[in-house]
């Protein structure tokens, strides 16, 4: 037998397969078959879960807080007081129980905000994207409470800070990729930007993962570290206006090659939730065994209640798959 670690359906809109390649599409997404994370956003329970605090090449997430940041620290601008932190309420992206951002516009227009250094930060502490590759891709989840258009922006690189010509670069516009998210255009852009998500369904995860070389094609630039912001997001005036991110990250595929990840098949997937054990992608009969390789129980169907079995480790097997689990 073998532990198969579970992998997370990032729910997708079937009809964007068609039409936009590898940038928004439904896929498993396999932490094992990845490295060199640069990350903006995700929970430290699944870092530790998925053991990927060795393969993080950069940490930009948030570990200050916005208004009091000090030195070296990271934090979400908010820009001009357009919207206020809610509450993750509910799944995030990657199944877990909150854990991710949800951003509420207060602001009758448009609102925005992004992730930035503190500006009297050196040289230590800079965003560094130099060692990104062609290889490398992108990856973020998003969900909104309506489908209208918002404006993503990924800033690869800098220029020199008029106020300090010697001192390390700030961040520049023209050296990122923009791009909408949502349906139509944003209102607020000029010219038009690329969708990359003309179908967009409310209330919905929709994870993108778009190869480096593609942002490239929308400007990014990453020749140079910088201070500043590094990821930033706008959104309109619809209401409601819920606009939620998860697992935000650059990362680069293990021996995939500039094409990508290799979409795996469905494996066999324990997830054990309150009292209910349910086995994903599984053929029923289930067949559940203790560590001794005893058989202590059989199930017809795909989910059964966690107090039927007693504490501890079991095996449970569907045809010539197993995954491990543990009861507590």
């Amino acid at each position: 037998f073998f532990i198969m670690k579970k992998l997370i359906t990032f729910i997708c809109v079937a009809a964007l397969a068609a039409g936009m390649g590898n940038k928004a599409h439904a896929q498993f997404f396999d932490f094992d078959g990845a490295e060199n994370f640069h990350l903006i956003w995700l929970d430290e329970a699944t870092e530790q879960y998925w053991e990927i605090t060795d393969r993080i090449a950069q940490d930009l997430r948030i570990n200050g807080t916005y208004g009091t940041p000090n030195v070296g620290e990271r934090f979400l601008d908010v820009w001009e007081n357009t919207f206020t932190f809610g509450e993750a309420n509910g799944k995030g992206a990657l199944d877990q129980i909150g854990n991710y951002l949800n951003c509420i516009a207060t602001n009758p227009g448009w609102a925005g905000g992004g992730f930035q250094l503190i500006p009297e930060q050196g040289s230590a502490a800079l965003v560094d994207l130099t060692s990104i590759t062609e290889d490398y891709r992108f990856h973020m989840a998003v969900k909104k409470m309506n489908t209208a258009a918002c404006r993503i922006n990924l800033i690869g690189g800098g220029k020199p800070d008029p106020n300090n010509p010697n001192g390390p670069y700030v961040y520049d516009d023209t050296k990122g990729a923009h791009f909408i998210v949502g349906e139509g255009n944003h209102v607020y852009d000029d010219p038009v930007l690329t969708n990359l998500t003309p179908v967009f369904t409310a209330n919905t995860w929709l994870t993108i993962d778009i190869p480096v070389s593609e942002l490239r094609d929308m400007g990014w630039n990453n020749r140079s570290t910088f201070k500043g912001y590094y990821f930033s997001f706008e959104f309109g005036n619809v209401r409601p206006n819920d606009l939620m991110f998860d697992a935000v990250f650059y990362y680069q595929p293990l021996g995939t090659g500039i094409n990508g990840p290799e979409v795996k098949q469905p494996q066999l997937q324990v997830l054990v939730t309150k009292n209910i054990v349910e086995v994903v992608n599984a053929e029923a009969p289930l067949e559940v065994y203790d560590i001794t390789g005893k058989l202590v129980k059989t199930v017809n169907n795909n989910i059964f209640g966690a107090d039927e079995l007693s504490k501890g480790a079991y095996i449970i097997k569907s045809g010539n798959q197993a995954a491990k689990t543990i009861i507590r």
